[in-house]
């Protein structure tokens, strides 16, 4: 097992590689798209120091919130293997939980052999419950108040790159975890028991799983300055500027595309919101609170929401602190603009 383990993780540091040029080449690329389409629609001259200043605006990346998100994103590069182990053990001990309950049920089933066919459907399989799972985890973090305590993390960023993607509260999402556990191993020990995956065929399929997604939905850019949608797609996925919408500091946003691949669960749990051509969009939590400066250090990061969230547990939903302002970037993203206009 721990031979299949390691050969498997060799495989997903591959595709760890894969993963960062895609995010670099596809945030790149769309920053040069979204720049020479708003050049050329309004005249504009066009100019390397023009196109670095659109894709890597000086107001957004010096700010105390990238500032943040550079710091959790090496921290969480630093420990995240060692907690992503456990993860993948609890994983795979649960799949075989799965799949030996099944053959005690299906007694004298022999695993069939995976043809290609199989394995692209099983990936389809783990994919749809990893997206479930996700979305489920979401919305708890949203309803349940001592989570959101932890997911206001994620959400206090007031400018959005893609380093953003690690803002999270290790604890919180480690919570989350549970949920893509228990979904997940579902899928995978049953098709552990059909087809007799091992240990690391099941890790490379959950491992395909999720670089497909990504790329499919153009991860890079959900948490970035480039609106961009899907345009009649954004109504079955989550587009980029679907789940920046997720971030605005408006109340009509709140709560909504709590999905992170598929705008489908959104659509049956009523959660999802499609912007209109003209909504402008600001950053941030937006809530009421005074939480300005409390997420730009690492003590409010890291500390603060732990001792919220168990104020939460012991005495109930803390008050919001009303403020003159809401936490916002200050500089809002325009409507979304397909990459097809």
């Amino acid at each position: 097992m721990l031979d299949q383990i390691i050969k498997a993780a060799s495989h997903i540091d591959w595709q760890d590689y894969v993963t960062k040029l895609v995010t670099i080449l596809t945030f790149l690329t769309a920053a040069l798209v979204c720049f020479l389409w708003q050049a050329i629609k309004h005249s504009r001259q066009i100019s390397l120091k023009s196109l670095l200043a659109f894709t890597f605006p000086p107001a957004g990346w010096k700010s105390a919130s990238s500032s943040m998100d550079i710091l959790i994103y090496l921290i969480s590069r630093v420990f995240g293997a060692m907690l992503a182990f456990g993860e993948i053990a609890a994983l795979l001990l649960l799949a075989h939980g799965v799949s030996n309950l099944m053959s005690s049920l299906f007694v004298g089933h022999s695993p069939s052999v995976a043809r290609y066919v199989d394995l692209v459907l099983w990936s389809v399989v783990i994919f749809v419950a990893q997206d479930f799972a996700k979305f489920w985890a979401h919305y708890l973090d949203h309803k349940v108040p001592a989570l959101w305590e932890l997911h206001k993390v994620h959400h206090s960023a007031t400018f959005l790159s893609p380093l953003t993607t690690a803002r999270r509260h290790p604890l919180g999402d480690k919570l989350d975890a549970i949920w893509w556990i228990l979904i997940v191993s579902v899928p995978a020990g049953v098709g552990k028991f059909l087809y007799g995956f091992s240990d690391g065929d099941l890790l490379i399929i959950v491992a395909n799983a999720t670089l497909i997604g990504n790329i499919l939905i153009l991860d890079a850019l959900r948490h970035s300055h480039l609106p961009i949608s899907f345009g009649p797609l954004d109504r079955y996925l989550v587009s980029p500027h679907m789940h920046q919408l997720h971030h605005s500091v408006k109340v009509e946003h709140w709560d909504k595309n709590m999905g992170d691949k598929l705008f489908i669960w959104d659509r049956l749990f009523g959660t999802g919101y499609i912007p209109p051509r003209d909504e402008v969009i600001a950053f941030g939590i937006g809530r009421g609170e005074a939480v300005d400066r409390i997420y730009t250090t690492a003590w409010g990061v890291f500390v603060t929401p732990v001792v919220n969230a168990i104020k939460v547990l012991r005495h109930g939903p803390l008050e919001p602190v009303a403020s003159a302002e809401p936490l916002s970037s200050g500089n809002p993203i325009r409507p979304a603009k397909t990459l097809s206009p």
